[in-house]
């Protein structure tokens, strides 16, 4: 997600935290692709998630 006007992103942000049941944030160096070009990067991420 990408915002011209970052206090967008942070009402977002929030509202998804309140409307989740979980949720982590994780900002990962990287492009769009990130999880395919870098999947080393994204995925101890994913899996720490998906098993707590």
């Amino acid at each position: 997600m990408k915002f011209e006007i970052p206090e967008a992103y942070e009402k977002v942000l929030d509202q998804i935290k309140i409307g989740a049941e979980k949720f982590e944030y994780h900002e990962v160096e990287g492009t769009h692709h990130v999880h395919l070009n870098n999947p080393e990067r994204v995925a101890p991420i994913i899996n720490n998630f998906i098993s707590t």
